[in-house]
């Protein structure tokens, strides 16, 4: 689907040079369905930090019962890092590990991510990111695509 207007609009906002979506076309396509587990408006919104039944959320008062802020929740920073890791390293995300809710990075526990959701969120990164290669490393010059090459790793 497409991005809409209002979306890159309020993300352009946050910015005083050239917009960075405001050319942006891409189509993204869910390589297999069922790791299309967040279309809806009250799915989406499980991709947010939850504050409680009291927080008013400003994100989405068109919802009942949005309680969330725009910070991600345990599953939306795994997909960050799942983007991240592709886009910079050129690999495919998709086998990676996901925290258990056991391993402990800086004597902090990472929380439980359920294995469906880690399996779905790194087929998302791998169809976001590898088959549009070439959005996400454009210089002015030219495209440097290494799956172009066969080298999506």
């Amino acid at each position: 689907p497409e991005i809409p207007s209002s979306c890159k609009d309020e993300i352009d906002q946050e910015y005083d040079f050239a917009p960075p979506l405001a050319n942006l076309d891409m189509v993204l396509n869910a390589s297999n369905a069922r790791n299309v587990r967040w279309s809806t408006p009250e799915e989406a919104i499980k991709l947010y930090r939850y504050r409680g039944p009291d927080y008013k959320s400003k994100f989405c008062e068109d919802l009942p019962n949005c309680h969330v802020d725009h910070h991600p929740s345990e599953v939306g920073m795994y997909l960050n890092a799942l983007v991240f890791y592709a886009t910079l390293f050129k690999k495919s995300p998709i086998g990676a590990a996901w925290p258990d809710g056991k391993t402990s990075v800086d004597g902090m526990v990472l929380p439980k991510i359920d294995e469906a959701d880690a399996v779905a969120m790194q087929h998302i990164a791998h169809d976001v990111v590898m088959g549009n290669m070439d959005m996400w490393w454009r210089s002015e010059t030219k495209a440097r695509d290494p799956c172009a090459a066969g080298n999506c790793g």
